[in-house]
């Protein structure tokens, strides 16, 4: 027992046929190697029972049993188990088994607060199948959520406000893709898909892999048009009168005339003729 009350047991070397280490009124046998009876102190405390270095001072496992916990690299455990770093890299890591004993996850936490989970090989997320959450990542103070490769930040970033950021790091809306070629691209299979891309002038090109693009609601444009072709998929209604309901810049094929609308319900035609 040390001068602060806490059991040390020191070791002394196997000299007789005796089996068996009397601690206080337990005992341990050695005939095989096994520990049967338990170790108790004679009064819980949360400093009740400590493994030391040889300087008998600096403690690397100590239990509390007042509060039912066990700190290592503290003697003061906040919690069932807590772990005290004495560096960035040594904090919790969990090895393999059989063929895979080199494989570890390994948790830590750097200088600056940073907690790093690091795994040698690939790492699954299951959430098992009679789960009631799905899986969350959750952060505080609208600080972001960063996927990264080869430590690079901006593949993926989930940010305050609940802004996606693909290679960017502070998107500018729910969903921003930032790359100088195509930033977008919404595909059938792998040869079948339609490409979206902004170029520097900010101008959006779309371009199908089958040639078409299709829109079967309205398409209202607030500046110029230019195509190389225009083609109406069907005859419209024609005017009933030069006065009738209109909105400036309308056309209507119909009846052999084109039908203009110069100002609003106001109709000029001419006539269509072949050569």
């Amino acid at each position: 027992m040390s001068s602060s009350g806490i059991p040390v047991i020191t070791p002394v070397p196997y000299t007789g046929a005796v089996r068996n280490v009397d601690l206080g009124s337990h005992s341990i046998a050695a005939g095989l190697g096994v520990i049967s009876p338990s170790v108790a102190p004679s009064a819980d405390s949360t400093t009740a029972f400590q493994i030391r270095k040889a300087d008998n001072t600096t403690s690397v496992v100590n239990v509390d049993t007042t509060n039912d916990r066990v700190g290592v690299g503290t003697t003061s455990p906040s919690d069932k188990l807590a772990i005290v770093q004495s560096g960035d890299d040594n904090g919790l890591k969990v090895y393999g088994y059989d063929d895979r004993i080199a494989d570890y996850i390994a948790i830590n936490l750097n200088m600056v607060g940073n907690t790093h989970i690091t795994s040698s090989q690939g790492m699954v997320f299951d959430q098992g199948t009679s789960a009631a959450l799905g899986i969350y990542f959750r952060t505080s103070n609208g600080k972001p959520i960063y996927f990264n490769d080869n430590n690079t930040y901006n593949v993926l970033l989930v940010g305050g406000g609940g802004k996606v950021g693909i290679g960017t790091t502070s998107p500018n809306a729910k969903l921003e893709s930032l790359a100088t070629t195509e930033q977008a691209r919404l595909s059938y299979d792998s040869t079948h898909y339609t490409s979206f891309t902004v170029g520097s002038g900010g101008d959006l090109t779309i371009a199908p892999s089958g040639g078409d693009t299709n829109i079967t609601g309205t398409l209202t444009a607030s500046s110029t048009v230019t195509a190389a072709q225009f083609r109406l998929s069907a005859l419209n209604t024609a005017p009933a009168s030069a006065s009738a309901t209109g909105t400036l810049g309308e056309l209507r094929i119909a009846n052999g005339y084109i039908y203009v609308c110069v100002a609003t319900n106001t109709w000029q035609r001419a006539a269509l003729a072949t050569w």
